[in-house]
Order: structure tokens, then sequence, then C-alpha cells
């Protein structure tokens, strides 16, 4: 792993006489919970992986190896020091976390990377067309974990998150009516999903509204469709279309 140095150094310079205690679920612990383990044994570390989160984390260094599930298990827990690294490309773009290994995605099944991806899709919707395009033209290499196009693309909508949330939190309420609807009669539909359909429903809204380019909306549903996302409901959810939220600035 590429993260284990990092880890290690960092370890090392400040906490080199504490235990680690390395919290992640049963598939990534196989894969990359016991070698990190090894390693860091190996380096004179005192170490051991863990999925239960019921060990004591008192006194000990805490790292977390996963996504939000197990990156919100980790921080309720009482270890004063405590390093998450994201597993999953949705949490990776939404982490401020140091520590990141593109490696770990070879963990997830290709669903989980359309699933974030479609996240990434409404970011470029609002302020970043150079994010739709990066998605549209390298949408195999992304699929495929191409390391340079992941990277890319974690960057950009690591910017997109941050200057929306700085400049304008509400916008990221788009599709937000069609994506509840959508989530309460669909739980087990993964959220990507869900938002995919949303998307595709409230760019529909906007364009009608004259507040998106019909030429832009089409451009989503095909970057949608071709990523493998769904983008036809059978009976879309009842929302009075004028209280659906559209941002004025949608229109690029």
């Amino acid at each position: 792993m590429e993260i284990s140095q990092k880890i290690l150094k960092y370890i090392q310079q400040s906490f080199k006489d504490k235990k680690v205690i390395i919290f992640t679920d049963e598939k990534v612990k196989r894969l990359y919970g016991a070698p990190l383990n090894r390693y860091l044994k190996n380096n004179g570390i005192d170490s051991e992986t863990t999925t239960n989160i019921d060990v004591n984390f008192d006194n000990s260094i805490l790292v977390s190896i996963g996504g939000e599930t197990v990156k919100k298990l980790s921080q309720e827990q009482k270890s004063q020091t405590k390093i998450h690294i994201p597993s999953t490309l949705y949490s990776m773009f939404f982490s401020n976390s140091e520590f990141t290994d593109q490696s770990l995605l070879k963990t997830l099944p290709q669903k989980q990377i359309k699933n974030a991806l479609a996240h990434c899709i409404k970011l470029g919707v609002l302020n970043d067309n150079q994010l739709i395009n990066h998605i549209d033209v390298n949408l195999d290499n992304i699929l495929n974990l191409n390391q340079k196009s992941i990277e890319t693309l974690i960057n950009l909508s690591k910017t997109s998150l941050i200057n929306l949330n700085q400049n304008s939190p509400e916008k990221l309420n788009y599709t937000n009516e069609f994506y509840l609807k959508i989530k309460k009669e669909n739980p087990n539909l993964l959220h990507g999903y869900a938002q995919s359909l949303s998307l595709t429903l409230t760019n529909k809204i906007a364009v009608k509204r004259g507040l998106m380019t019909l030429p832009l909306h089409k451009k989503i549903k095909y970057i949608l469709q071709k990523t493998g996302l769904p983008i036809v409901i059978l009976l879309p959810p009842k929302i009075e279309k004028d209280n659906v939220y559209i941002p004025l600035f949608i229109k690029h």
C-alpha cells in the first residue's frame, strides 16, 4: 500500500510509543488491513487489525480504513488520535484526509464507482464544466480505475464541492425534492442511482423554465446513461413542479 509509508512516518514522528489499532471491514482487512498491520510491526510499531468496534481504543492510535460508515463508527470512539483512510471514491472526494490510497478502490464493485460518479456529475452540473468534460472524455479510464483519471476526478470534485460549500451551499439542494422522494419509495436504491434519476428529472424542469440549455440536459443524460446509471423511472414521484428548487445560475 502506498499509504503505509505515510502512516509509518506520521506515527514515528509523533506517536512512536503508542499502539496502533486498525479498524475496518472484513474485505478491506483481508486485502489491506493485515498487510498494513504486518508492515507497521516489521518497522517496530505495535499494532493490530480488527473489525470489532467494541475493542478498547483508549491510549492508542485509531486508524480506520473504509467508507463513511467506518469513518462514523471510528469518530465515536475515545481514541485521542484518529487517522481515517477513505476506501470509496465517494469518501475520497468528500474527505479532507491527507491519507488516501487509490489502490483501495480495487476493493469495490463497479456499481460503487458509478454510485460516486453520479454525485460528481451533479457537482459538474452545478458549477464546473471542466469536471463534466473530464468525466465525458475519460469515463472508460475512470471505470477502469486509471490512476491519473481518478486523481483528476477526485481533485476536480473536491474543488467544486469546496467552492459550493464556501460560496453557495444552498445550491447543493438541487435535485433534493425528487431525490428524497425516490429514496423514500426505494430505500435500497444506492444514493448515486437515486441521484441520477433525480438529476435527470430536475434538469428536465430546468430546461422548461429556461434555466438550463437543452444541449446541456441532453449531454448530462448521455453521460449518465453511458456510465450505466438509471435515467428513466416508470413512476416518477408526484411533486409540485413549481416548488422544485432550480438555482438561477444553472444555465451554462
